[in-house]
């Protein structure tokens, strides 16, 4: 009975390893390539991003670069981990020139001959490829998708991946739509190697310190009824404020909107009109009550909406 539970653990413990040994380097993308220009034509470079932390274990994986008749021009293979394995951070291949021209040191070299602005493709291992100009597809089965190439890249520029999808100003796995035409753009070169901090922010997905109050009881004029309620947002915004006031089986809105200033209290005031403003006026004038729910609707500048709700009764 022991060696048999004995048995079983070890076989779970060998279950587990893989999965986590490929967990540690496959949340990666390639975020640009640079092909060299007229000025740096020996001076080309591949940078990896990070999109999940961790993926730093790169050791015996590699990067390869293609002509554009889908050969394998050069291929880096990584002899170990790289240092820094924070969410969004880079890790840079270049060619031996690289450094001397860019003031950057590289995290592995690889050798020229490497890649031709007119045509050709680079990939990660199998986990992604990106091709460009007259590439005419890889010789061999694709490591990859790479989908339609991009654009053959202009003298002095790199080929850098969007981040658009999604979050705007952070790498994600949703970035990579296999289809490189739509993913990767000239842009002008800009390589970080692993030691260089990641300027990527999440995005703001929250609306910050939004709060609204109003007088649980409030005794406007027959003449003019009104509801008054004060709203707050701890960043820029705007809040729209909406009371449902009912009267028997009817129920009228009275509406408001005002821009808010960070961290400072707006008063909203919202006054009934036409048909509400003469039946709420002519209620509290025989002394009924009138009750109403008041919800605000607060809008921060990246468009994220929050809801705060409260109720009066008018008398």
């Amino acid at each position: 009975m022991r060696l048999r539970v004995a048995l079983l653990v070890s076989f779970g413990v060998m279950l587990v390893v893989p999965a986590g040994a490929a967990a540690a380097f496959h949340l990666t993308s390639i975020r640009e390539v640079f092909p060299g220009d007229t000025a740096r034509p020996t001076s080309q470079y591949v940078e990896l991003q990070m999109y999940a932390a961790g993926q730093n274990q790169v050791g015996t994986h590699s990067v390869t670069v293609y002509n554009g008749l889908g050969t394998a021009n050069s291929t880096a293979t990584f002899p170990g981990p790289v240092a820094n394995g924070q969410n969004q951070r880079s890790i840079l291949i270049a060619s031996p020139d690289f450094a001397g021209a860019f003031g950057i040191t590289p995290d592995l070299e690889i050798t020229a001959p490497m890649m031709d602005r007119s045509g050709g493709a680079v990939c990660f291992d199998s986990i992604d490829c990106v091709s460009w100009g007259s590439f005419a597809g890889f010789a061999g089965p694709a490591p990859s998708p790479v989908g339609a190439s991009a654009v053959a890249i202009p003298d002095g520029s790199s080929l850098e991946r969007s981040i658009a999808p999604g979050c705007e100003t952070l790498l994600e796995a949703g970035d990579d739509g296999n289809d490189s035409a739509t993913d990767f753009a000239a842009a002008p070169p800009s390589p970080r190697n692993n030691s260089t901090a990641s300027t990527e922010t999440e995005c703001d997905t929250t609306v910050t310190g939004a709060k609204l109050s109003a007088k649980s009881t409030q005794r406007p004029s027959p003449k003019k009824p009104k509801i008054v309620a004060k709203a707050t947002l701890g960043e820029d915004g705007g809040v729209s404020v909406v009371a449902k006031a009912k009267l028997r089986k009817q129920t009228y809105k009275l509406k408001k909107s005002v821009s808010l200033s960070a961290g400072k209290q707006a008063k909203v005031t919202l006054k009934a009109a036409g048909k509400a403003k003469k039946k709420i006026g002519k209620a509290l004038k025989r002394g009924k009550k009138v009750k109403a729910k008041v919800v605000a609707t607060f809008t921060d500048e990246a468009g994220n909406t929050a809801k705060e709700t409260a109720k009066v009764t008018l008398k």
